[in-house]
């Protein structure tokens, strides 16, 4: 597991879903609005990848490199919504612009 580089300000790792033991990570929700990840590289954020806020997307954790530290949780300026969660009262995560969309998998995705 190494994270990927993209365009030259982030680094980030595919998030999934699978079975429990071997490449779980814990996270924590911080700031009312951040699932962050403390891993062997350092604290990321969950991101709905590329800004695309619409179901099927998929998601990764994402970190500034050291010209864009201060972004790991502020995102870049036109897409802010990617990072930022609400934990709704039912016990799911949805992007905070997109209530009806909740964090998951399909069954067709798990074939």
């Amino acid at each position: 597991l190494a994270p990927k580089h993209a365009g030259g300000q982030w680094r980030y790792v595919d998030a999934g879903a699978g079975d429990t033991r071997g490449k779980a990570v814990s996270v924590s929700f911080e700031d009312g609005q951040f699932v962050v990840w403390r891993g062997p590289f350092g604290e990321m954020v969950l991101c709905i990848s590329m800004g695309k806020v619409q179901a099927g997307t998929h998601l990764v954790f994402v970190q500034g490199i050291p010209l864009a530290e201060k972004c790991t949780r502020e995102g870049t300026p036109s897409k802010p919504q990617a990072r930022s969660f609400a934990a709704n009262a039912d016990g799911t995560i949805s992007p905070h612009k997109a209530p009806h969309l909740v964090l998951g998998i399909t069954e067709e995705k798990m074939r």
